[in-house]
């Protein structure tokens, strides 16, 4: 008998994971795809190192029936992005706070129909991409739990051209709940495998990029750890009472001053904003 097979995008992180080890469990061949992004040179190699150590692990349970197929890996300039995808994108984020990023997604997705993508359900407001989802009618889920969004109208093209050709299969499921069903499989180990933050700081996860963001208020804070909850505490501190210190603390955090690190290029100005951000990281035992 053939095996059913599956694609999903895999970063190695907690939710597009938590999708590969429900698989595992089933007799199905499994395909992950890992986009190698030009702008996240410094997270590729700590996901890429989670790649081998969670299909070691899965390798070795027993409740393991699935084909794991060699992971895809997939660089931006294998990618084509067709003049469609760039037009629809450029009208989304006109209307929309999306990442740039989703052109390769969905250029990827044009020729692989189906992949799925790890978007979970919000656990208490809808997130950005949720947002898009929702004006567009929302998802479809079909008798298997995957998501789909539907036009049977045509009303909607550029959403769907960006969003339409996606399997959505954890979008009905918080990762609270995904937690519990991992705890229940008895697969708390492999959740201490997995890589989630973008920018992680000093070997840690910052707690100020956008998936430490999710986490922290997706009630998951305790998965990144007491000095991300720290370093996140205190930018939404800073927020209250200095906005313009906060941007620089979240940018600092995020990576985003790394490039001008010896070059001079720092203005004063911003040098002592630095300093300050690591005054309070040191106060607060957060570095």
């Amino acid at each position: 008998m053939l095996r059913k097979k599956y694609r999903l995008f895999w970063t190695g992180g907690f939710d597009s994971t938590f999708r590969l080890a429900e698989l595992s469990r089933r007799n199905v061949k499994i395909q992950p795809v890992y986009l190698v992004f030009n702008d996240r040179r410094d997270v590729t190699p700590l996901e890429l190192a989670a790649h081998g150590k969670i299909l070691q692990w899965l390798k070795k349970r027993p409740e393991t029936q699935a084909m794991i197929q060699p992971v895809r890996y997939v660089t931006e300039n294998q990618i084509i992005v067709s003049n469609e995808v760039e037009h629809a994108l450029a009208w989304i984020r006109q209307r929309y706070a999306v990442p740039q990023c989703d052109r390769l997604l969905a250029a990827y997705a044009e020729k692989s129909k189906g992949i799925e993508v790890g978007l979970e359900k919000p656990y208490d407001k809808p997130g950005r991409t949720f947002i898009v989802l929702n004006a567009a009618g929302g998802l479809h889920f079909d008798e298997e739990g995957i998501g789909r969004l539907e036009d049977p109208n045509h009303e909607h093209p550029q959403i769907m051209k960006i969003h339409g050709n996606y399997g959505y299969s954890i979008a009905n499921r918080t990762e609270v709940e995904m937690w519990e069903q991992l705890q229940e499989w008895g697969y708390q180990d492999l959740v201490k495998l997995t890589q989630t933050c973008e920018h992680p700081y000093h070997g840690t996860p910052c707690g100020c990029c956008t998936n430490c963001f999710v986490k922290i208020h997706s009630a998951m804070g305790w998965y990144l750890g007491d000095k991300a909850q720290r370093r996140h505490a205190i930018l939404l501190e800073l927020r209250e009472k200095d906005p313009e210190l906060a941007s620089v603390y979240r940018a600092y955090m995020t990576g985003r001053f790394a490039p001008l690190k010896g070059t001079g290029a720092i203005p004063i100005q911003l040098s002592e904003k630095i300093a300050q951000c690591n005054r309070f990281l040191a106060a607060r035992n957060a570095l």
